[in-house]
């Protein structure tokens, strides 16, 4: 039962001023004497009895370090501007903008050249283009002279064979002819037929 009205006034107080009952005792109940001392203390003191008071010391630790860390990077940040100003006097450089600014015109320069690259990939594809191509025109040719190199033998072959046929045309009339003298010889003609021929 005590429990339950402690939480409810817990609760009230919380929903009243924002907080819990022991940050109201340390904020709005100060006990008589350190309110007096926190009226007659110097900033020093003050600062000293509101860390008592509100338990601050971590607050001041973290402060601490978070300047520790700051001081450190100031000085990191001190002694890489230190080596980048002897950087820039060993290349010959005032400082950072001028650096900057060769780089931007080496960057301008950079991409006219990838520019000037992709122009001439693309020329040399098209030769590679045309060169296969005249590749293909060349093995036309080829194919054609060697067909010519046939026909050329085919007709010098066809006055051979010509020859050929004429001859063995002849020799077809002469047996065809002396297939009928001989037929004419067995049926017996008289000679003196044969000779008013002559």
């Amino acid at each position: 039962m005590l429990a339950a009205r402690w939480q409810a006034t817990n609760e009230a107080v919380r929903g009243l001023f924002g907080f819990d009952s022991t940050q109201f005792r340390q904020v709005v109940v100060l006990p008589q004497d350190q309110f007096r001392q926190l009226l007659k203390a110097s900033s020093t003191e003050r600062e000293a009895l509101f860390q008592a008071l509100f338990q601050t010391e971590i607050y001041s630790q973290v402060e601490t370090a978070l300047k520790d860390v700051a001081k450190a990077l100031a000085t990191t940040i001190r002694d890489q501007r230190n080596r980048m100003d002897i950087l820039l006097q060993a290349a010959g450089k005032p400082n950072a903008d001028a650096v900057d600014a060769q780089v931007a015109d080496l960057s301008v320069q950079q991409q006219a050249q990838e520019t000037k690259l992709a122009g001439l990939q693309a020329k040399e594809q098209a030769a590679a283009g045309q060169r296969q191509l005249a590749e293909a025109v060349e093995q036309r040719f080829t194919s054609v002279e060697n067909a010519n190199k046939v026909v050329a033998e085919l007709q010098q072959r066809k006055s051979a064979i010509e020859a050929d046929r004429q001859i063995l045309a002849a020799a077809r009339r002469t047996l065809m002819l002396v297939d009928s003298e001989q037929m004419l010889k067995r049926h017996s003609l008289p000679d003196s037929f044969w000779f008013k021929f002559e």
